[in-house]
């Protein structure tokens, strides 16, 4: 990482923070190394110049661009993620202390004890719970060779032989419990835009988005959409956090404080 590369880096730490521009003299105290301010500000100069930074109307500050934003949160995301969820208490006092809306649902790790076709449908029996579908010749063998597994691991490995919609109607079928926190960010969002609101919030609100979204990070102008998989319990009970909000806000503390990490 060269000094441009790190002024960047220290720039948008110090703004996703502090919301707010940040000067010269505000990042040198952020700095590790010793540079003047009239050093810093020529690097502003470069960073402005390659489009990584911009002049606030308000104050004499930077901030970063959104094109920044979104490679920084690249960087720090990971498009996988499965968290073990110790405290589902602290998610709503995280979500609040950082203002980024926040849903998850779990869903009963059930076994799969035995598949029955019944007509045109196929019966999927979890102990005292039947999934029904319908019939299909393919799908009814695949499951006989599943029977005695868990339903968390039937349903990873449907996706991976093509039966994602089969795995996420059986999650949802076995769902157990849905929560939403931080409303009042997604209210925000929909107060600026009304349009996106009247597109997505019906999907966000019924947890239908949580449900057929991908795993991974999404950018939709200057919001910021992270999906990854939670474990409660001891393995009891799985399911999926779906976060939602501006790309100025932490993100990284959310995640630290959910992990009980005090820094965020």
């Amino acid at each position: 990482m060269n000094k441009r590369e790190y002024i960047l880096l220290k720039l948008i730490e110090r703004y996703i923070q502090e919301q707010e521009p940040i000067s010269s003299r505000k990042l040198q105290e952020s700095l590790d190394i010793a540079l003047s301010s009239a050093a810093i500000r020529y690097y502003f100069k470069q960073l402005s110049e390659h489009g990584s930074i911009k002049k606030a109307h308000s104050s004499g500050g930077r901030i970063p661009t959104t094109r920044s934003l979104r490679e920084f949160w690249r960087q720090r995301l990971r498009d996988h993620m499965e968290m073990e969820l110790v405290d589902t208490g602290r998610v709503e006092r995280v979500a609040t202390r950082k203002r980024i809306f926040c849903e998850y649902y779990t869903f009963e790790n059930r076994t799969l004890t035995q598949v029955e076709r019944c007509g045109g449908h196929l019966l999927c029996h979890f102990g005292d719970r039947e999934f029904v579908v319908r019939y299909n010749r393919k799908l009814e063998a695949f499951l006989e060779g599943q029977i005695g597994r868990k339903a968390f691991a039937l349903s990873e490995d449907c996706r991976k032989v093509g039966l994602v919609q089969f795995a996420k109607d059986l999650r949802r079928f076995l769902q157990d419990r849905f929560e939403i926190f931080a409303i009042e960010e997604i209210v925000d969002i929909c107060r600026i835009d009304p349009t996106w609101a009247k597109v997505h919030l019906p999907s966000y609100m019924d947890g239908s988005l949580l449900h057929r979204e991908q795993e991974g990070l999404f950018f939709e102008a200057d919001l910021l959409r992270y999906k990854f998989r939670i474990v409660l319990g001891e393995g009891s009970r799985h399911g999926e956090m779906l976060l939602l909000g501006r790309l100025y806000r932490d993100f990284d503390g959310f995640i630290n404080l959910l992990k009980g990490v005090e820094n965020g």
